[in-house]
C-alpha cells in the first residue's frame, strides 16, 4: 500500500490522556496503529510522561486500537505514575529511536 523501504514501519498515532486524581498526576498514552510495513502487533499503546515513554513492560498490544489501549490500562492499573518510569535517555531523541526500533520488530 505504501512505498516503504525494507524494514520501515509507518504508524499513525492516537493520543489519550489518563488523569489520576488521587495522585494529582496525568500522563498520555500513545496508541500506534501500524499502517505500513511489517510488525508483530497491529496496535501498540505506550504510556508517555513528560520525560518520555515508559518501559516496555507497560505497553499494551492488540488487534484494534481499543484492545491495545485496554491492555495497556490493565498493565498500569495499580502502578503509580512514578513507577511508570521512562527509560533513561542520554540523547534528545533516544526515546523516539527506541520506539522506532520496537516497531521494527
Amino acid at each position: 500500500m505504501f512505498d516503504l523501504n525494507e524494514g520501515e514501519v509507518l504508524a499513525k498515532i492516537q493520543q489519550y490522556q489518563l488523569i489520576r486524581r488521587k495522585q494529582k498526576r496525568r500522563f498520555h498514552i500513545d496508541v500506534f496503529h501500524v499502517i505500513g510495513g511489517e510488525h508483530t502487533a497491529r496496535f501498540i499503546a505506550a504510556p508517555k510522561t513528560s520525560q518520555g515513554y515508559s518501559v516496555e513492560e507497560y505497553w499494551g498490544r492488540g488487534d484494534t486500537e481499543l484492545d491495545a489501549l485496554q491492555d495497556c490500562l490493565s498493565l498500569i492499573k495499580y502502578v503509580s505514575v512514578d513507577e511508570i518510569a521512562p527509560l533513561p535517555t542520554t540523547k534528545k531523541h533516544a526515546t523516539t529511536a527506541m520506539i522506532s526500533r520496537k516497531l521494527n520488530r
